[in-house]
């Protein structure tokens, strides 16, 4: 399944399944956001950091790749969220990091992905 097919299934069993209107409460390009559900386009790092934050349980390594559980806890005490998300928060500050790294996990994604 694309990493945009479990978005998909990830909004629907959160109750979002009327797309535009999930578009329009969250400002986002609707058509953008149908061809990355389509798998034509990839996410981009703001869309991604949208979604961390509008879905801070989702698990960034279940939806971009389908590895482990769909949702994870957050650590409430420290007011962290997980991991891969502080991590996209840091590549989107810095453009050539973030395009470094991106490139890397392209190179040596697992097979089937």
């Amino acid at each position: 399944m694309s990493s945009g097919k479990r978005l998909e299934q990830y909004l629907n069993d959160k109750g979002n399944s009327n797309l535009k209107d999930f578009c329009r409460e969250h400002d986002i390009t609707y058509t953008s956001f149908i061809a990355i559900l389509n798998g034509k386009r990839t996410f981009g790092m703001p869309l991604l950091i949208k979604i961390g934050e509008l879905f801070p349980q989702l698990n960034i390594n279940w939806l971009l790749f389908g590895r482990g559980p769909v949702e994870i806890a957050i650590n409430n005490q420290e007011g962290l969220n997980d991991m891969d998300f502080q991590l996209a928060k840091y590549l989107n500050r810095d453009k050539e990091t973030r395009n470094n790294v991106l490139e890397f996990l392209n190179k040596n994604k697992p097979e089937g992905q």
